[in-house]
């Protein structure tokens, strides 16, 4: 049995130089509408992690004054975007994800033995994207009860 013959359009296989540039083509305006997107969506996610963050702690720093039956202060330096735990033995500096920023009048709360807190300030915890100058996430202190909620 002799092999079979190889015909010309079963050797002539793969793309044209014009196929793959369309597709190059439209690969890159895919890329020019979708990056600008794609960097929006993590802003906004690093907004959301440093809310979540913060309202960790509140809530931690909280647990540990009743717990430990001691006051515990937690200070926000908003022009540094960090914030600051401190009391009983405990010093703990944070600071916000780079693109996001404090937006508040808070300038400290301070969680006492009894449950309650002590607000330096008034309003709401806000944090918000860089670029932005009203807050996305706004934390909300019951001083009474201490509950601490993300609005």
């Amino acid at each position: 049995m002799q092999p079979r013959k190889k015909t010309e359009t079963e050797n002539d296989r793969g793309f044209t130089l014009p196929e793959l540039l369309i597709v190059m083509v439209l690969l890159g305006i895919l890329a020019a509408i979708a990056i600008p997107s794609f960097f929006s969506f993590i802003d906004s996610r690093n907004a959301a992690s440093a809310a979540n963050q913060i309202t960790a702690d509140l809530r931690l720093s909280h647990g540990t004054a009743r717990n430990r039956l001691s006051n515990i202060q937690v200070t926000f330096n908003t022009t540094s975007n960090c914030y600051n735990v401190a009391g009983n033995g405990i010093s703990r500096n944070r600071c916000l994800p780079e693109g996001t920023k404090f937006i508040s009048s808070i300038t400290a709360v301070e969680f006492k033995a009894d449950g309650s807190a002590v607000v330096s300030g008034s309003g709401d915890i806000g944090v918000a994207r860089a670029s932005r100058s009203t807050p996305e996430y706004r934390l909300r202190l019951n001083t009474q009860t201490s509950r601490i909620e993300v609005v």
